[in-house]
């Protein structure tokens, strides 16, 4: 099955080929593929360019999120602190 298809396909690829039969139809060939290339390295550029984007954002992501975290845990200590210091200043007061 798979031969039956491969011949099928390589005996209409002349039928598919498209014939030039002038040295105008080669230079508007090669101006096609010219754009066509420029088009590629344009999109190509774009596309590196935002890669980077995405990249920095992950980056800024990941310091902000740590950033929250460390910010959180402060906060969190901050009034066990106060209430464990609270507590010890009533120690304090009942002794004396």
């Amino acid at each position: 099955m798979f031969l039956f298809g491969l011949l099928c396909t390589i005996a209409s690829l002349p039928l598919v080929a498209q014939k030039y039969k002038t040295a105008a139809d080669t230079i508007k060939l090669n101006k096609e593929y010219v754009e066509v290339a420029n088009e590629v390295a344009e999109l190509t550029a774009k596309l590196t360019v935002a890669q980077n984007i995405i990249q920095n954002l992950i980056k800024l992501y990941r310091m902000h999120r740590k950033l929250l975290r460390k910010a959180a845990t402060r906060h969190t200590r901050l009034p066990m602190v106060t209430w464990m210091m609270q507590k010890a200043q009533k120690r304090k007061q009942r002794k004396h």
